[in-house]
C-alpha cells in the first residue's frame, strides 16, 4: 500500500494562501481608494483642489503610488519565488494597508468643519463603503482588517458627534453601529477565509490520496477480491470526508450570505418601531418620483413628547414611540408608507391623493390618532402631532425638497400653535428661513455685544415714587437692526438660549441696578422662563448674582408669567418658595390672560400680581370691573398689585381710584438705557422734593 500520506496542515502553507489572497485583491484597492480621494477631494473642494485639500489628495496618491509599485515587486518576484518569509509579506501588506486607513482616517478630522453636510454624507457612505469591502477582502487576517474599520469608520463618526445635532449625531451612532457590525462580520469573514484555506489544501491532499490509491487499485488488480472491496470502502469513506467537509463550505457560505442579508435590513430598518429610517424613506421617496404619479409627503412632530421623556423617562418615552407606529402604521391607506425620521418624528409618503384637501383630511385622521390618550404602565399619558404637508410636483421634484418643504409648513403650523395641520406655502420657507437664520445668531448675540438692558420705573400710585425697575433685553442685530423680543425670545425658549439668555441679564440687571444711587435705590425687576426654574440652576444663579453685585436680597424681584405654572406647578412652586425664604420678592405677570386658578393661586409663592396691559387700554365699565376684582382678590391674598401699560392721565387716576398701589408705563417714563437710569433718578427725587 505504500507509505501513509502525512495529513498534517502546515501554518506556513496557511499563511502563504493568507499573504496571496491579501496580495491578490490589493491592487482593486488601490484603485478604489484612487478613484474615492480623487472624487472625494473634487466634490469637497467644489472643482480642481487646492490648498490643504491638494495637499491631503498628493499624500494619498503618494502612497497609493508607493503601494501600487510594491504590490507590481511582489506579483513579479515574489509571489513564485520558492523560498518565501510570508510573514514579513504579511507585515508590509499590513504597513501599507495601515497608512492608507491612516490618511483616509485623517480626512474627517482636517477637513470635517469646511465640507458642507452633503460633502460629509459622501464621505461618510465613501468611507462606509470602503469598510465593508475591506471586512471581506482583509479577512485574512483579523487584526489588520479590523483597524482598517475602524480607522476608516470612527474618526468621520466621531466628528458627527462632536458637532452635534440630530442630524448630525444619527450619522455619528450610525457609522458606530456600522463599525461594531462590520467588526463582527470582519471576524466571520476571517473564520470563513482561514476555514476555506484550509478545506482546501485539506480537499487536495484527499484527491492526492484518492489518486494514489487509485494507483495502487490499478497496480493490485491482481490481487484478492477482498483487498479490492476494501480498497473500494476506503475509497467511498474518502469521497464521504470530500462530500462532508464541501458541505460544511456550502453552509458558511449561506450563513455569510444571510448575515450580509440582515445586515442590509439593519441599515435601512429604525431598531425602535421597526420602521423604515431615514434612508429607506429617501427610496421611498425616490421611488414614487419615478413613478410620475401626484403624491404628499406628511412630516410629523410629536408635541409635548420631551415632557414625557423627562417625567417619566426614556423607557415610558420609547414605549410612546412604539405605540404610536403602530397606530399610523394601521391608520394610514394602502399605498402609502411610513418611515421614522428621528427621534419623535414621523414622515408618510402618501401616494393616490387627487387634491390638497384630501391631504389636509388624512393628516387631520392622522392626528386624531395620534392623539388619543396612551396607557404606559397603568398611567394615561396624552401627546399630540403636528403635522406638515407638501406635494409632489408643486411643491418640490426632490426628495430633499419635499422633505423640507413638509418639515417648513410643520414647523409653521406649530408657532400658530392652534392649527396643528398645516399645507407647505412657498412663504413659509423666506418666514421659517429667517427665522432659523436669527435662531442661529442668537447664540453669538451676547458675545457680540448686540444685546442690551433697558428699565422701565415702577412707581407709587400714592406720590409718583420709584419702587423698582423692570429689566427688559433688547437685541440690535447688525445687519437686521431692531429684533423684537417677541420674536428673539420664542425662538431662544426652542433652541435652549434662553438659559444662556436668562442667565446673562440676570447678572447684568443686579449689577447695574447695585451702582444705582440714592439712599433708598429702587429694586430691581427681571423676567424668569419657565425654562430657567425647570433646568435646576435658577437658585444657584440668583445666588452667584446677588453675591458678585452686592445687591441686597430684597430689592430683586423675579418676574413670571402665570403660563410657566401651568402643567408644571409641583416643580415651579418650590422653587419660588426657596427663593422667597432667601429674601427675593416674586411677581405674577400678566395675571388675567394666562389660566389663573384660583386653586393655584392661593398656593403661589408670590408677592405681587401684575395687572396685564389690556386691562388697563381704554378703561371701560369692562375692564374697570376686572381690576376691581383682580384688586379685591390681591387685598384677600395679601398680594400687592401693579398695573402695566399706564399711559394716560385718565387711566393713572381710575387705577389710583380702584386701590391699585403701583403703576408703570409710558405715563411715567419709557424703557431707559442703563447709563440714563442714575439721572432720571436723580430728577424724580428732585421732581419729589419740589412737590412736597
Amino acid at each position: 500500500m505504500g507509505k501513509p500520506v502525512d495529513r498534517a496542515r502546515p501554518e506556513a502553507l496557511i499563511a502563504r494562501d493568507a499573504s496571496n489572497l491579501l496580495h491578490k485583491y490589493g491592487t482593486g484597492g488601490v484603485i478604489v481608494s484612487v478613484a474615492s480621494s480623487a472624487m472625494l477631494v473634487y466634490h469637497a473642494a467644489g472643482g480642481l483642489p487646492s490648498g490643504s485639500f491638494l495637499v491631503w489628495w498628493v499624500v494619498m496618491a503618494s502612497a497609493l503610488l508607493v503601494r501600487a509599485a510594491y504590490l507590481v515587486y511582489w506579483h513579479s518576484a515574489v509571489a513564485n519565488a520558492p523560498n518565501r518569509d510570508t510573514a514579513r509579506e504579511i507585515r508590509h501588506f499590513s504597513a501599507g494597508t495601515g497608512a492608507i486607513a491612516l490618511i483616509w482616517a485623517a480626512f474627517p478630522v482636517l477637513f470635517f468643519s469646511e465640507i458642507t453636510p452633503a460633502t460629509r454624507s459622501i464621505t461618510a457612505v465613501i468611507l462606509a463603503g470602503m469598510a465593508g469591502g475591506a471586512a471581506t477582502l482583509l479577512a485574512p487576517v483579523r487584526s489588520l482588517a479590523l483597524v482598517y474599520i475602524g480607522l476608516l469608520l470612527l474618526p468621520g463618526s466621531i466628528c458627527f458627534l462632536l458637532i452635534g445635532g440630530s442630524e448630525n449625531t444619527v450619522p455619528g451612532l450610525l457609522g458606530i453601529l456600522c463599525f461594531l457590525v462590520l467588526a463582527a462580520s470582519a471576524r466571520i469573514a476571517n473564520s470563513a477565509a482561514i476555514q476555506a484555506i484550509q478545506l482546501s489544501h485539506d480537499k487536495q491532499q484527499l484527491l492526492i490520496e484518492k489518486e494514489l490509491e487509485r494507483k495502487q487499485i490499478v497496480s493490485a488488480n491482481s490481487e484478492l477480491r477482498s483487498l479490492q472491496i476494501a480498497l473500494e470502502d476506503a475509497n467511498e469513506g474518502l469521497e464521504r470526508k470530500v462530500r462532508d467537509r464541501t458541505e460544511k463550505l456550502l453552509n458558511e457560505i449561506r450563513e455569510r450570505e444571510r448575515y450580509e442579508q440582515e445586515l442590509s435590513r439593519l441599515a435601512s430598518t429604525d431598531p425602535l418601531t421597526g420602521l423604515g429610517n431615514r434612508s429607506s424613506l429617501i427610496r421611498l421617496i425616490t421611488g414614487a418620483l419615478s413613478e410620475g404619479s401626484p403624491f404628499g409627503v406628511l412630516f410629523i412632530d410629536l408635541d409635548d413628547f420631551k415632557e414625557v421623556n423627562d417625567v417619566r423617562g426614556h423607557h415610558a418615552g420609547d414605549r410612546v414611540l412604539a405605540i404610536v407606529a403602530e397606530r399610523l402604521t394601521t391608520a394610514i391607506p394602502t399605498g402609502s408608507e411610513l418611515a421614522r425620521w428621528g427621534g419623535d418624528e414621523f414622515v408618510v409618503v402618501l401616494r393616490g391623493i387627487d387634491s390638497e384637501e384630501s391631504a389636509l383630511n388624512i393628516a387631520s385622521s392622522l392626528r386624531q390618532e395620534v392623539s388619543q390618550p396612551i396607557d404606559i404602565g397603568g398611567e394615561t399619558v396624552w401627546i399630540d402631532g403636528t403635522i406638515g404637508i407638501s406635494l409632489f410636483p408643486d411643491h418640490g421634484t426632490t426628495s430633499d425638497k419635499l422633505i423640507r418643504a413638509a418639515d417648513v409648513a410643520m414647523y409653521a403650523a406649530k408657532q400658530q400653535r392652534h392649527h396643528r395641520v398645516r399645507l407647505f406655502d412657498p412663504l413659509l420657507a423666506e418666514h421659517v428661513a429667517k427665522g432659523h437664520f436669527l435662531g442661529q445668531c442668537l447664540s453669538a448675540a451676547i458675545a457680540n455685544e448686540e444685546l442690551t438692558v433697558v428699565y422701565q420705573p415702577i412707581v407709587s400710585s400714592n406720590n409718583s415714587r420709584c419702587v423698582s425697575m423692570e429689566a427688559l433685553v433688547r437685541w440690535r442685530h447688525p445687519d437686521h437692526g431692531p429684533v423684537p423680543p417677541n420674536e428673539f425670545i420664542p425662538l431662544a425658549e426652542r433652541s435652549g438660549d434662553i438659559l444662556a439668555l436668562g442667565r446673562w441679564v440676570l447678572m447684568e440687571a443686579c449689577r447695574q441696578a447695585a451702582q444705582w444711587p440714592g439712599p433708598e435705590p429702587p429694586s430691581v425687576s427681571v423676567n424668569v422662563s419657565a425654562a430657567q426654574i425647570l433646568a435646576g440652576y435658577l437658585v444657584q444663579d440668583v445666588l452667584e448674582a446677588i453675591g458678585e453685585s452686592g445687591l441686597p436680597r430684597h430689592r430683586l424681584h423675579l418676574e413670571l408669567t402665570e403660563s410657566a405654572f401651568a402643567g408644571d406647578f409641583d416643580r415651579v412652586a418650590p422653587v419660588f418658595a426657596e427663593l422667597r425664604g432667601l429674601g427675593i420678592r416674586i411677581s405674577l405677570d400678566d395675571f388675567g390672560t394666562g389660566f389663573s386658578s384660583l386653586a393655584y393661586l392661593q398656593q403661589l409663592p408670590i408677592d405681587t400680581i401684575k395687572i396685564d396691559k389690556i386691562f388697563v387700554g381704554g378703561m371701560a365699565r369692562e375692564t374697570k370691573s376686572i381690576v376691581r376684582a383682580i384688586v379685591s382678590l390681591a387685598d384677600a391674598l395679601g398680594y400687592e398689585v401693579i398695573a402695566e401699560g399706564v399711559e394716560l392721565e385718565s387711566q393713572r387716576a381710575a387705577l389710583v381710584t380702584l386701590g391699585v398701589g403701583f403703576q408703570q408705563g409710558y405715563l411715567y417714563a419709557r424703557p431707559l438705557l442703563a447709563a440714563a437710569v442714575p439721572v432720571w433718578l436723580h430728577q424724580q427725587t428732585g421732581d419729589l422734593q419740589t412737590a412736597r
